[in-house]
Formats: C-alpha cells, sequence, structure tokens
C-alpha cells in the first residue's frame, strides 16, 4: 500500500510540474515544489494541504 502511495504522489508531482511548465504557473509551480521537498525530506504529503 505504500507503495501504490509512493506512485501515486510521483504521478501527482509530474502532472503538477507538466502544469507549471506548460502554464508558468507560480502557485503551481510552488505547490510542486512544496510537494517534492516534503517527499525527499520523508514528511507526510498530507501535511502541506
Amino acid at each position: 500500500m505504500k507503495q501504490f502511495a509512493i506512485l501515486l504522489l510521483v504521478a501527482l508531482l509530474g502532472m503538477l510540474l507538466t502544469l507549471a511548465s506548460a502554464n508558468s504557473n507560480d502557485r503551481c509551480t510552488q505547490l510542486a515544489n512544496a510537494v517534492f521537498d516534503q517527499c525527499r525530506e520523508g514528511h507526510d504529503y498530507r501535511t502541506i494541504f
């Protein structure tokens, strides 16, 4: 189950980065970076929302 959650997080991050680059949306970029930072630090990704 944890592997599925990580896979889902990676997929969501990819979509966020795609949207950020396509729209040059600062908020989207910030959100994607926040998710990536949380993931890299090993924190629970739900804490950023």
